[in-house]
């Protein structure tokens, strides 16, 4: 049986900061493909499918996601209301592609005329997004970090006047200025699996899953929710752990990572409140970042060690 887990609400706690993630605020469509293409979020028809079939998921559990064998697959939900945008967006997916280099349309909306809507796919080993706003003006932007042969997750958030992030396994890829536009709206269906134009080019070859669809910009740690989500039966056991830092709120000196001595450091990943990657200081042995020449706000770290992985959250004043 399938992802026994629901989109629920958690908080990351800090010592004297917290960012709630809310998966349900803002969800226009959420296609966990457990057994069928229909919507869970009430706001969509079911997904009419054609030649792909059900497959096993991530978690080896059977009839859980889409297999697209290429020529003629695809899925497609017929426009509704809630599709039409404004100003924000969200798309979070996990695919399993072996030929990550061949232009593959992922999920999107938009006609032959190409001004209005949003395409997200995988070409040359990398993202590839394109959102075109209510003038007709497209905005496009690649980002590198796409493997074949296995399943990642994958998402872009985007803010008209803000940023497109790309994120690639809940981590901020790079960044883009986004339109001062709202994006285009139009009565195109969205398509799954094929160009949303026309669905006999551009084809998926390989697998996708966890479809989600948002209204709105998800921050990083929304990203990183949605990534680390994992079945109700493994949970106790590999649940995602939110470690302390102090001092917060930091007045721009070096933090402390509260961790269990006893664990090694391997990677540390901090991005700011719009997912962009920042470069700082890691002192593996002394347990701090050094996040002197940070601009203030909210910061989220994301530690490895040889035992666990771990989230933070900081304010930088």
């Amino acid at each position: 049986m399938k992802k026994l887990y629901a989109l629920l609400t958690v908080t990351f706690l800090s010592i004297s900061a917290f960012a709630q993630v809310n998966l349900q605020v803002g969800l226009i469509g959420a296609f966990p493909f457990s057994g069928n293409a229909n919507d869970t979020s009430g706001h969509l028809q079911p997904g009419v499918v054609s030649l792909a079939t059900l497959a096993n998921d991530r978690f080896s559990n059977s009839n859980s996601s889409y297999d697209f064998p290429g020529f003629g697959s695809n899925i497609i939900v017929p426009y509704a209301a809630a599709m039409d945008l404004s100003e924000q967006l969200s798309v979070s997916l996990w695919i399993n592609i072996a030929d990550v280099s061949a232009n593959q349309k992922l999920i999107g909306r938009c006609d032959y005329a190409f001004n209005s809507g949003f395409i997200f796919g995988i070409q040359n080993d990398s993202t590839y997004t394109e959102v075109w706003d209510a003038t007709g003006t497209r905005t496009a932007f690649t980002c590198q970090g796409v493997v074949g042969g296995s399943w990642q997750h994958l998402a872009f958030p985007w803010k008209s006047g803000g940023y497109l992030v790309e994120y690639v396994n809940g981590l901020a890829v790079d960044s883009m200025l986004a339109s001062v536009n709202t994006i285009g709206n139009n009565s195109d269906p969205l398509v799954i699996g094929a160009a949303p134009w026309d669905q006999s080019y551009f084809q998926v070859t390989g697998g996708i899953d966890d479809i989600h669809v948002y209204g709105r910009q998800l921050n990083a740690a929304e990203v990183y929710a949605l990534y680390s989500f994992i079945p109700v039966a493994v949970r106790e056991l590999n649940k995602p752990i939110y470690a302390s830092v102090y001092p917060n709120p930091s007045g721009k000196e070096k933090v402390n990572l509260d961790l269990p001595s006893s664990e090694k450091i391997e990677f540390v990943n901090v991005t700011n409140s719009i997912g962009q990657e920042i470069s700082v200081g890691v002192d593996a042995n002394e347990r701090t970042i050094d996040l002197s020449n940070q601009s203030s706000g909210m910061y989220f770290i994301k530690t490895i060690t040889n035992a666990h992985s771990y989230i933070s959250t900081v304010i930088v004043e």
